[in-house]
């Protein structure tokens, strides 16, 4: 494989999963280096290893050899998602901004006010869970954000927004006042 942007191969570090490609509970990962610093990081993990999924392991090394035709499906898959979960929310909410995202497994949806943790709260009320965009940062940010997956199925998709909808729709009718506080337990 060529290494990007190195002069070197000493100097280039290559990390990778399956978590997000095949699977996202299986927590395997590798590091490709330069054979001293992988001694000098095993060595170290030894110290703070807990315990080794060899069952994980092993699948993980039985779909080495599938990844080129595994991450074309999966790629697919999720172009198809995204392109399904941009649409419905272009149709339902017209307000808000829905960015066409490259890569990744969610997209950043701006809502255009402050009510992530609000809207977050609401949908739980129709069987929805989302996190709030204050979640993934500190004193109140991404309050006008929403992170949502487009990796489900089109019908889960479907049925999310649906939820979300009426959450939306609620917030209208009785919003939720702003405590200062919501963004610490969404």
């Amino acid at each position: 494989m060529p290494i990007p942007y190195a002069r070197e191969a000493a100097a280039v570090v290559s990390i990778g999963s399956v978590g997000k490609s095949v699977w996202g509970g299986v927590r395997i990962g590798w590091i490709r280096a330069e054979s001293t610093l992988i001694r000098r990081l095993v060595a170290a993990r030894s110290a703070n290893d807990l315990g080794t999924p060899v069952l994980e392991q092993l699948l993980v090394a039985r779909l080495l050899p599938e990844m080129p035709q595994i991450l074309a499906y999966r790629s697919e898959q999720l172009r198809a998602g995204r392109d399904h979960l941009e649409r419905l929310l272009a149709e339902r909410f017209p307000d808000w901004t829905v960015p066409h995202v490259d890569g990744g497994i969610t997209a950043w949806v701006n809502l255009g006010e402050p009510v992530s943790s609000q809207l977050a709260l609401a949908a739980r009320n129709h069987g929805l869970l989302v996190t709030a965009g204050p979640r993934f940062g500190i004193d109140g940010a991404f309050e006008r954000f929403m992170r949502l997956p487009f990796s489900p199925s089109p019908e889960q998709l479907d049925r999310a927004v649906d939820a979300l909808g009426l959450a939306w729709t609620s917030l209208a009718r009785h919003p939720l006042p702003d405590t200062g506080f919501l963004a610490d337990v969404v």
